[in-house]
């Protein structure tokens, strides 16, 4: 299954883009975070994609810009999308932590680089959920000027919705951060039984 293909269509189900647009947008609603989607990728999909047949493209030139290619989906690439889609709620779920390597290996070391170990492991989970709970902070924020907005009739007060999440991204993120703080508990829970079995 081609998370990146998955990405690629469904951000130009609604709207042709150029891949440049794409992988901007992409970036935006921050699904690289949460999958595995580099730049370089999106681009050589976006070909390969419409190679493929899965996505159509038409040469656009504006004023005085350069030409750009727009690429929008086709008739084969929407049914390709669903067929994705289907096979990625359907999947098995797996979770890969690459700290695992370090906490299957840990019983080689000495107590003190364990400790080590373990607390650097636990700094990094807090500080990512620590980090997803100031975007979860400021999206308040962002919503609370909002309503104060629309109840003043003061029209000066702009608000900047660039930084607005939306209901799915906002969803994603908390996901994530219930998970880090999960990982924080178990963490805490490993690193005491960690000292009183080395």
């Amino acid at each position: 299954m081609s998370t990146v293909d998955l990405a690629i269509l469904g951000d130009i189900y609604k709207e042709p883009k150029s891949a440049y647009e794409i992988q901007k947008s992409i970036e935006l609603t921050g699904i690289s975070k949460w999958v595995k989607i580099s730049t370089p990728s999106i681009y050589k999909k976006t070909i390969q994609l419409e190679k493929k047949g899965y996505l159509s493209s038409e040469i656009i030139k504006e004023g005085r810009m350069p030409e750009k290619t727009i690429y929008s989906i086709t008739k084969f690439g929407k049914i390709y999308y669903m067929d994705l889609m289907k096979k990625a709620a359907s999947n098995h779920i797996d979770v890969m932590l690459e700290f695992n390597a370090v906490i299957t290996n840990i019983n080689n070391l000495s107590k003190e680089d364990a400790n080590d170990l373990t607390s650097s492991i636990r700094n990094n989970i807090e500080k990512s959920m620590m980090y997803l709970e100031k975007i979860l902070i400021k999206d308040r924020e962002i919503n609370s000027v909002e309503l104060k907005e629309i109840k003043s009739i003061d029209n000066d007060c702009k608000i900047n919705n660039s930084n607005k999440l939306d209901f799915i991204n906002k969803s994603i993120i908390k996901q994530q951060s219930n998970i880090f703080k999960s990982l924080y508990l178990w963490i805490s829970d490993f690193k005491d039984e960690l000292n009183k079995n080395i």
